[in-house]
């Protein structure tokens, strides 16, 4: 038996030819919401402005609809899928669990890490 994986083969088992990814697990992909730095600054610039109304509980889904609208207003050339409510909230979580990896590597024994140059890792 082969060692060699078909999960990156762009060919059907039982056909001749490509199949579409898309085709082949017969479901189709959303067109992603495509952050600029700017709107990145900007929602989290609202979201600390928005702070101390949030509450002890975090952001509520209120909050993030008002941030989707702020961004249409303030970036009215968006790229990509539209910045709603639940894409805000989204990048939201994304942001935090970015946050908590790095928090979590600068608390590694042995490692190194500085806010101006992260990890120090050239290209």
């Amino acid at each position: 038996m082969s060692d060699r994986s078909s999960s990156g083969s762009s060919h059907s088992l039982r056909s001749r030819g490509t199949i579409e990814a898309a085709a082949a697990s017969g479901t189709s992909r959303k067109v992603p919401a495509v952050w600029s730095k700017a709107e990145e600054t900007a929602f989290l610039e609202f979201l600390l402005k928005a702070l101390p109304s949030s509450g002890d509980g975090g952001f509520k889904t209120a909050t993030f609809n008002q941030a989707a609208t702020h961004l249409k207003e303030k970036f009215t050339q968006q790229r990509g899928a539209e910045k709603t409510g639940v894409v805000c909230k989204n990048k939201w979580t994304a942001f935090k669990k970015a946050y908590h990896s790095v928090i979590e590597i600068k608390c590694t024994s042995g490692f190194t890490w500085s806010d101006e140059h992260g990890a120090g890792i050239a290209d």
